[in-house]
């Protein structure tokens, strides 16, 4: 899917530059795919490490890579919640979560 989205998006930047407010908006479109495309990785690789950290500092880890807060339960259910919070993970959901945090 990256590699679809890089294809269009450089198709797309002959018309995008046809109009500079087409332009910026285009770029930040970009820069938005970029961060988000960034964070799903890096929740990713938490989640793939998570076992091995100690069960007391999974949810301190957890807030503090993801911006999120996860009530206290057993590690099964923090990476079930991690689990969860990524397949919501999807470009629309990032974007309102961040301008949110604005």
């Amino acid at each position: 899917m990256p590699e679809e989205f890089l294809k269009a998006a450089l198709q797309a930047i002959p018309s995008a530059a046809s109009n500079p407010l087409s332009l910026i908006a285009f770029v930040c479109l970009i820069a938005a795919w970029v961060f988000i495309s960034y964070r799903v990785t890096r929740n990713k690789q938490v989640l793939s490490h998570i076992k091995d950290i100690p069960e007391n500092q999974r949810a301190d880890i957890v807030r503090a890579e993801m911006g999120t807060v996860i009530p206290p339960n057993s590690s099964e259910n923090i990476v079930q919640k991690i689990k969860n919070l990524l397949l919501r993970s999807d470009p629309s959901f990032q974007l309102f979560r961040l301008s949110r945090r604005v």
